[in-house]
């Protein structure tokens, strides 16, 4: 499994809709990935993340690097 990024927008998609399976709502939000096997509830497979806040309230460092409401 490839690297997640450290922050990154949250993309939700239909399970289980053979029909819609490729559609995928960008809801706005942004997230930041925690390392595998990091989350409290103890879950083990896929990206966990946290709740960073909304894509529209990013902003930018001199080097690129983007910085959200929960890091400022």
């Amino acid at each position: 499994m490839a690297a997640a990024p450290e922050i990154g927008r949250l993309l939700v998609t239909t399970f289980h809709n053979k029909w819609f399976s490729i559609v995928r709502f960008n809801v706005g939000d942004v997230v930041r990935f925690l390392d595998p096997g990091s989350c409290p509830c103890g879950r083990k497979m896929g990206y966990t993340a946290v709740m960073e806040g909304r894509a529209r309230d990013i902003t930018f460092k001199l080097n690129g690097k983007a910085v959200t409401v929960n890091q400022a």
